[in-house]
């Protein structure tokens, strides 16, 4: 993991008052007494110095503040013409930064022009400034110094800014991602879940009927029951181990069209008896649209069973150069109220998400119908 996703609000803090530490140790090295850098100006350069590292401490929690505290002491610093004017720039520059990269659009922009105006204010106010300065032409000194701290605050600010961009965008892909990947579970565990209790609860309902006259029968559905919640929690637990990746060498392997007899067979035991048809070369599918393949049928079985009202399905697969086209349809007389629910929602994702197009509704004779085609 990145340092600096682990370093919290308060260890940037810290960090900041560290190096306020570290600019007030140079000050006082650099200014003792008798030294060569003492002038006039000096004792008032390094108290300029020592608001400028309060404002390093300071511009995390007070970012304006900390700007305007620095802004003012270079100024003064370089109006005064005092030594130091390096760590007051400094400052100035990590307070500029701050601002730029904490703050909305309009306060950073009116922040970076209150700088550049200042930066322009104390090169006319400085004494001397009309000087020339060497190998700038007539350019005066004091103009020339005021142009690169505009130039060096600006790149400071475009500095902070691009870093807020790269931090929105990143924030925004990482909700992106956790969406996606609580769309892509939600689908799982409706796949699993729905169509594992719709099995449980017609032989649930078959064995309550059947137990008394016929036990044999009841005997049967209750094993169907057994086989089937045994198989839905070992994918639940492949699902929980895919969320907490404690042990993916342990997962199930994701389902595939090779596992539709399975299924049919499961669906069969249920008492809803499937017709499979294949046509064209079946072949290996890349593993996202197998997987997207056996939901989409997985999902329409489950729907059949649930409200179709039938004992007849019809589970049509075709092979092409381009795709394959899944066709499930029945013949029942099921509450066809025009209302997609998450099924038929997690169906339309899956197939839309490579590509393919997806429709279902009731079918001009009696039943309703399901297509799909997804592209290879």
């Amino acid at each position: 993991m990145d340092l600096t996703r682990r370093l919290e609000f308060r260890h940037w803090v810290a960090i900041d008052i560290a190096a306020a530490a570290a600019m007030l140790a140079i000050v006082s090295v650099r200014a003792p007494a008798g030294s060569h850098e003492m002038t006039t100006h000096t004792p008032a350069g390094a108290a300029l110095a020592c608001v400028a590292a309060l404002a390093v401490a300071s511009r995390r929690r007070w970012p304006l503040l900390a700007l305007a505290a620095s802004t003012a002491a270079q100024m003064a610093a370089t109006h005064a013409g005092a030594a130091f004017t390096q760590e007051t720039l400094l400052a100035m520059a990590l307070a500029t930064y701050t601002v730029a990269r904490v703050k909305p659009a309009l306060p950073a922009r009116v922040a970076l022009l209150s700088v550049l105006a200042a930066c322009i204010l104390a090169s006319f106010l400085t004494p001397g400034s009309m000087r020339e300065s060497p190998g700038f032409g007539s350019a005066p000194v004091a103009f020339v110094w005021a142009a690169a701290e505009a130039a060096f605050a600006s790149a400071v600010w475009a500095i902070g800014r691009a870093m807020r961009s790269a931090a929105a965008y990143n924030e925004r892909y990482a909700k992106a991602t956790v969406q996606e990947e609580r769309l892509r579970i939600a689908r799982e565990l409706h796949d699993v879940v729905a169509h594992s209790m719709s099995v449980i609860a017609v032989q649930a309902g078959a064995g309550h009927f059947l137990i008394r006259d016929r036990p044999e029968e009841a005997e049967k559905a209750l094993a169907v029951i057994e086989t089937t919640s045994r198989e839905s929690l070992n994918q639940m637990r492949r699902l929980l181990d895919m969320l907490r990746e404690e042990r993916p060498g342990d997962l199930l392997p994701a389902p595939g069209l090779a596992d539709l007899p399975e299924l049919v067979d499961q669906t069969r035991r249920a008492g809803l008896e499937v017709a499979l048809a294949i046509t064209g070369s079946p072949r290996d599918l890349p593993a996202g649209v197998d997987l997207a393949a056996f939901r989409v049928i997985q999902e329409a079985l489950t729907n059949v069973l649930k409200h179709s009202g039938t004992s007849h399905c019809r589970v049509s697969i075709g092979y092409q150069a381009d795709g394959v086209t899944i066709t499930v349809t029945d013949d029942g007389k099921g509450p066809y109220d025009g209302e997609a629910g998450h099924g038929q929602a997690g169906m339309r994702e899956r197939v839309t998400m490579y590509g393919g197009t997806f429709q279902a509704g009731p079918r001009p004779e009696p039943g309703f119908g399901v297509e799909a085609w997804l592209p290879l």
